[in-house]
């Protein structure tokens, strides 16, 4: 009498069935750490505002009026050292540097008596949810819901 071998291994249904769990555990993978870069992007934005609104507030405390620009003046990712003066005064008396956005720019207006201090530029749908949670929005569901930020009462009409 002949015994037939026994083939041992995985069969091609089983090899597909494992395949197709993969990518699912990838697909999930992916969407969740979009939405978590999304959410440490709008965190660092919010801190580096509020950071910068209390620096603002502080050089009124002893100016007597805001850091005072003539226009609109910002600093971006792709500013090495020169973003530092985009709200004159404050670096190095009250900061020895100004923080720089991942991406976009900050940007900053004043009149002397009130003042906006905002993040502008492209901001992905995932970021502008969680920033409109968090944030005062610029014009939001016109063509200024590009930026959020924080502003003196006076200071919404920039």
């Amino acid at each position: 009498m002949t015994w037939a071998k026994k083939q041992t291994g995985f069969t091609i249904v089983e090899l597909l069935i494992v395949v197709v769990v993969i990518a699912i555990l990838a697909a999930i993978a992916i969407v969740s750490y979009n939405g978590i870069t999304s959410r440490a992007n709008v965190s660092k934005s919010v801190s580096d505002l509020r950071g910068m609104q209390k620096l603002i507030e502080m050089y009124k405390v002893d100016k007597g009026s805001y850091p005072l620009t003539s226009g609109w003046r910002y600093t971006n990712y792709a500013l090495p050292n020169g973003g530092d003066n985009f709200i004159p005064g404050l670096v190095p008396e009250y900061a020895p540097s100004l923080p720089r956005p991942a991406a976009g720019a900050y940007i900053y207006n004043s009149n002397g008596t009130d003042y906006k201090v905002m993040r502008y530029g492209s901001i992905p749908a995932g970021e502008w949810a969680v920033a409109s949670s968090q944030l005062t929005i610029d014009g939001a569901g016109t063509s200024n819901s590009d930026r959020y930020g924080f502003w003196s009462p006076g200071g919404a009409g920039f």
